[in-house]
């Protein structure tokens, strides 16, 4: 256990094999320096038969395992790409007094920070270190992939819960961290399912900033996407960007815009086949054109849409498009009623659609329910409507979203329509959109 392999690390090849993540010829470096294989799955927190295993020739993806390798063994993180710092190349000594000199002023500081006194001596200036970017590795596998994939779908999870307003930062700093990820040297299956990740990436991207009120914010992360898309050949992700568009095109006032989107979209889905994803643009389609007054038009792409998301239940639906369920087709439905001036139609839509909701999604469940209380308010039932309306008052005055408060406005109009009995409502209404 005493074998000193500090010096392994520097070695031309061995290099090479960790920036590869090679941890083949990592092993057998590692027992020519003269640890066995027994010793290496003691460091390493593995069975010995995992070891001898990757000697001859199993690849180590998981993350966990490769951190566990680089502590074990001693290797400096960054070698691998796993550093969250930059530089990783071993310190002088002079480098370590200098770091010995900045760890006694943070401490100075902190003691003068939280005690209000120099317990630690005499704070000295300090200054922030400027932020830069995640060193990126050299090689990529299908770990990164997963990786990228994992944090995009977290943040989406966040932004249904609080507002893009709340993730959007984060997710401009994560696409460009995951772009930089396509310069790493990858096997094709790898480098095709990287590209996807990161053209999803950009259309999170876009929904936060969308959210926003960001539009150009939006159009220019879309764009990036779009490009990722065609390069890494993915027509379904393109699809789905361009859905992403034409419903930032429609909520901007444009619907004629949107459906020329919507019908890009339209053609690429077709092309391949996928019925959820042509259900996810029809739906959209009907409410772009009940915008427009286009009734027939509408009521077609409802029924199209309908019967396209039923295939999908039984056909092969890409994981990333999950999130488009049951609710968020009666969701979009309901306004499309709305918009055709069958409030009948649109209350049992929109009703279905906060039944199959849960508060993984506040976001959605404010304008269903701003739209409800809205057409409530319309027919006369003037309770109802304003407790709908208290109700998605209730979950848009935390949300950090343009969009949620946007949505108020039908919502707003039918409050003051309604007079003194809905003026309650109206006030908040009023202030809410004010923030």
């Amino acid at each position: 256990m005493g074998v000193d392999l500090s010096a392994v690390w520097e070695l031309p090849d061995v290099r090479e094999a960790l920036a590869r993540r090679d941890m083949r010829a990592v092993f057998r470096a590692v027992s020519a320096a003269g640890l066995s294989q027994r010793e290496i799955a003691q460091r390493t927190g593995q069975n010995q038969s995992d070891v001898s295993a990757v000697v001859h020739g199993r690849e180590v993806q998981s993350y966990d395992l490769l951190v566990r390798i680089a502590v074990g063994l001693g290797i400096p993180r960054g070698y691998m790409g796993l550093a969250y710092s930059p530089g990783c190349e071993p310190r002088s000594p002079d480098q370590e007094e200098d770091e010995d000199v900045k760890r006694r002023r943070f401490l100075a500081h902190a003691g003068q920070v939280v005690l209000g006194a120099a317990v630690f001596g005499d704070p000295e200036p300090f200054s922030v270190a400027p932020w830069s970017p995640t060193p990126a590795p050299r090689r990529i596998g299908m770990t990164d992939v997963e990786q990228v994939r994992r944090a995009t779908e977290h943040l989406r999870a966040l932004e249904l819960v609080h507002g893009g307003g709340v993730v959007l930062p984060a997710f401009d700093g994560h696409a460009q961290t995951a772009e930089g990820l396509l310069k790493a040297r990858a096997a094709d299956q790898v480098r095709r399912e990287m590209f996807g990740a990161v053209a999803l990436l950009r259309g999170r991207a876009a929904g936060a900033a969308y959210d926003m009120g960001l539009m150009d914010h939006a159009r220019s992360h879309l764009l990036q996407g779009m490009k990722l898309a065609r390069e890494g050949d993915h027509p379904a992700i393109q699809a789905s960007l361009l859905h992403n568009a034409g419903c930032i095109e429609r909520h901007g006032g444009a619907p004629d815009a949107a459906l020329r989107l919507f019908s890009l979209g339209h053609l690429s889905a077709s092309n391949i086949g996928c019925p959820r994803l042509l259900a996810l643009l029809e739906i959209n389609e009907a409410w772009a054109h009940a915008q427009l007054g286009n009734r027939e038009q509408a009521t077609r792409a409802i029924a199209s849409a309908r019967d396209n998301f039923a295939r999908g239940e039984t056909e092969n639906t890409p994981p990333w498009l999950s999130w488009f369920t049951l609710a968020e087709v009666r969701s979009v439905e309901g306004v499309t009623w709305v918009a055709l001036g069958e409030e009948t139609k649109a209350v049992s839509s929109l009703r279905e659609a906060l039944r199959n909701r849960t508060n993984a999604n506040l976001l959605s469940q404010s304008f269903e329910l701003a739209e409800l209380g809205a057409t409530h308010l319309r027919d006369g039932d003037l309770s109802e409507g304003v407790r709908l309306g208290m109700k998605s008052l209730d979950l848009v005055g935390p949300l950090r979203s343009q969009r949620a408060r946007d949505r108020l406005a039908p919502l707003q109009t039918a409050a003051l329509r309604s007079g003194r009995q809905a003026a309650d409502l109206t006030h908040r209404i009023t202030l809410a959109r004010r923030t």
